[in-house]
């Protein structure tokens, strides 16, 4: 990854399809997030080049404005995963920034963190602005995943007033298919930051302790359904034919959890599990996942 990393610090980007591919900004946070978020890596970094390139990465994203409110949630993201790249104070006020956005339903619109122009080279502003909701536009799946997954990260607490809300209006708005529908920004007919969509819920309801734990529940979000809806699948380190393997790497916006394990696979035994969203090039760190023999 650092092998294209600019003189400057950041990394480029794409400026067509948002959020995903629209700057170097967006890309730059994702970077950071992505090396500070995988398990021991930065603490054991002893390599001159890479410590350097680190140091860049936070002078870079210290010292260049966001292009918008989409880009400090990401800032404030990569902040939970290098402590020092923010004070208290610039923490506080992101944090702050977030809670504005957030809809009266207990969701968030990514469509109201950057105006249509904003968005890479603004080449999707007319489509954004033509649309029906323009000027109120409801909650959507990814930011309200987002949002809650970097609110909790930054410290607020499950058991605030404000992310109990967001949790409950998405549990209540799954669709059947086991997905959670997200509308793109970019065209009406291919919505793939669904993908995004899916995910950034799942791994919201986790850092809320708010995934069922009861068969009767866990009928109603149904874990392996959201899995299989997505089949592509990425096996890293190890063939997945392996009995013990020691990492696996989902792409494209899939999670596998415990129940889906023992659904795909009943032989393999997973240590540990780490998530990559192929989307955002960015890893999240899920947790132990151990199958009982």
């Amino acid at each position: 990854m650092f092998e294209v990393q600019r003189k400057v610090g950041l990394f480029g980007n794409t400026t067509c399809w948002p959020p995903f591919e629209s700057s170097n900004y967006q890309g730059t946070t994702i970077a950071a997030t992505a090396a500070a978020t995988v398990p021991g890596w930065l603490a054991k970094l002893s390599d001159k080049i890479l410590v350097a390139r680190i140091d860049k990465i936070k002078k870079y994203l210290r010292i260049t404005k966001p292009p918008h409110d989409y880009g400090r949630l990401l800032l404030l993201w990569a902040a939970t995963r290098l402590p020092d790249l923010l004070d208290k104070e610039q923490k506080g006020e992101l944090i702050a920034k977030v809670w504005k956005h957030q809809c009266n339903g207990g969701g968030w619109s990514i469509r109201t963190f950057a105006a249509p122009e904003a968005w890479g080279r603004g080449n999707r502003a007319e489509k954004l602005r033509a649309e029906p909701e323009f000027k109120d536009p409801p909650s959507d799946k990814h930011q309200t995943g987002l949002a809650i997954m970097v609110l909790r990260d930054a410290g607020v607490p499950s058991s605030d007033e404000q992310i109990a809300r967001s949790v409950k209006w998405l549990l209540k708005n799954q669709r059947e298919s086991g997905r959670w529908w997200t509308w793109s920004l970019n065209t009406e007919g291919y919505h793939f930051i669904t993908f995004s969509g899916t995910c950034y819920p799942l791994l919201a309801l986790a850092k809320c302790d708010a995934l069922p734990k009861d068969q009767v529940l866990a009928a109603k979000l149904d874990i392996p359904r959201v899995r299989l809806w997505h089949e592509r699948i990425a096996f890293g380190y190890r063939s997945p034919n392996s009995k013990n393997i020691d990492v696996i790497v989902f792409s494209g916006g899939s999670l596998l959890f415990p129940k889906a394990i023992d659904t795909l696979m009943p032989s393999i035994t997973l240590p540990r599990v780490i998530f990559l969203d192929a989307l955002a090039s960015s890893f999240c760190y899920v947790g132990n996942v151990v199958k009982d023999s």
